[in-house]
């Protein structure tokens, strides 16, 4: 008798624990800022314009952007949202709408 209470004890706290992590929302934590030099890459220049800086890890290649708020700053490719990319070049060399 001892033995089936605690296995329906058990059961019990196993299901109490997977109901209340289901129901668990996600820590959101803000985006990082950009580094300075990336603000600086892109001063005096329009949005799209081809930018690179360097870091302490390398060099950074992207795109003038606004995004997530912040103003103009070199952008990495990889963190452009695809809706934000600017339309590529056909073959004939006319920008694609």
């Amino acid at each position: 008798m001892p033995q089936n209470f605690f296995t329906h004890l058990l059961c019990l706290m196993a299901l109490i624990t997977l109901c209340a992590s289901a129901f668990a929302q996600p820590i959101e934590v803000p985006p990082k800022a950009p580094p300075p030099e990336a603000f600086t890459a892109c001063h005096e220049q329009q949005a799209g314009s081809v930018c690179s800086f360097k870091t302490a890890d390398g060099s950074i290649n992207g795109l003038c952007m606004s995004i997530r708020g912040w103003e103009l700053h070199c952008t990495p490719p990889h963190r452009i949202a695809p809706e934000k990319t600017p339309p590529k070049p056909d073959q004939s060399g006319a920008t694609a709408p």
